[in-house]
């Protein structure tokens, strides 16, 4: 989705919660349909605290 990292129940919760998050399922979802099988995923970037 975001990237190839493992990551907990609790943090994949959180994602799903990100604006970003259908556009990253998607983008997996496409790959896979062509065929890629070892996406790397759309990157993910951490939200700024200011």
């Amino acid at each position: 989705m975001y990237n190839t990292e493992c990551i907990c129940l609790e943090c994949k919760r959180k994602e799903t919660e990100r604006a970003d998050y259908k556009a990253a399922a998607e983008a997996d979802k496409k790959a896979i349909e062509n065929g890629d099988f070892n996406y790397k995923g759309i990157g993910l970037e951490t939200p700024k605290n200011s």
